[in-house]
């Protein structure tokens, strides 16, 4: 389970709270040591499946002013996931942000930007605000079910070679307000200098794009390139995977 909350501004200045759940299912979270999970990296490159968000604010180009992360099983309890913020907050009283702490199983992160250096009171605030949109996050995952068929990724021809993007379905289903690449391209002379290496490339570039394993890729069903413009199939990996409702 990775659950975030972040306060973010946006360039308009609006400003508003977005939180996010994931589950993990059946892969298993990362860790730094036995029983306390690898709340950075999970944060970065292993969040998981997005099952429940709250957004204030549009994602994209927002400005974070604070954020807050915890880590840990599916399953945890409540009272655990309150005890180690309980511990994290404690942290508050003598450490500026960024600040992590672990406790039953669980790991968690806070950070802030500078602009709270100041400002004790508001940072605690801050905090607890927080703290309360990932409590309140929780009760989503009852009955919560991971999403099944493959990954779609949109494949487009360029002149300076195959643009690889993500449509919004694969990225709600990932996770779409965690901050992600959702292009890439595979150059032309890579193409046309290792043209045997096309659908072995492709899912490089995939799996880069996701952020997940070839393994984690084949447990949530595969991936199914797509030509948007013609809408048709270019490559299913593996080539035994489910095809989507409706195709």
């Amino acid at each position: 389970m990775y659950l975030t909350a972040h306060r973010a501004e946006t360039p308009q200045r609006n400003s508003g709270v977005n939180s996010y759940l994931f589950l993990h299912f059946a892969d298993p979270v990362p860790t730094v040591a036995p029983g306390e999970p690898d709340v950075v990296y999970v944060s970065q490159f292993a969040a998981g499946t997005c099952v429940a968000e709250q957004e204030d604010v549009l994602p994209g180009g927002n400005t974070i002013k604070c954020s807050l992360d915890v880590a840990g099983p599916d399953d945890a309890p409540e009272a655990a996931v309150r005890r180690v913020l309980a511990v994290l907050r404690d942290q508050l009283t003598t450490r500026l942000p960024p600040v992590r702490a672990a406790a039953e199983g669980l790991a968690s992160a806070f950070n802030a930007t500078l602009d709270f250096d100041e400002d004790p009171t508001g940072l605690a605030t801050a905090f607890d605000e927080l703290a309360s949109r990932v409590l309140s996050m929780l009760p989503s995952r009852s009955g919560a079910e991971q999403p099944r068929g493959p990954l779609v990724v949109w494949v487009q021809y360029r002149a300076e070679g195959i643009e690889l993007s993500l449509p919004s379905a694969t990225r709600a289903r990932l996770g779409g307000g965690i901050a992600q690449r959702v292009k890439a391209l595979l150059p032309a002379e890579v193409v046309q200098h290792f043209p045997g290496r096309g659908p072995e490339a492709l899912l490089e570039v995939a799996s880069a794009l996701t952020g997940k394993s070839r393994e984690q890729i084949q447990r949530a069903g595969g991936l199914l390139f797509v030509d948007p413009t013609t809408e048709t199939e270019v490559l299913r990996w593996p080539p035994d995977a489910p095809v989507p409702a409706g195709e």
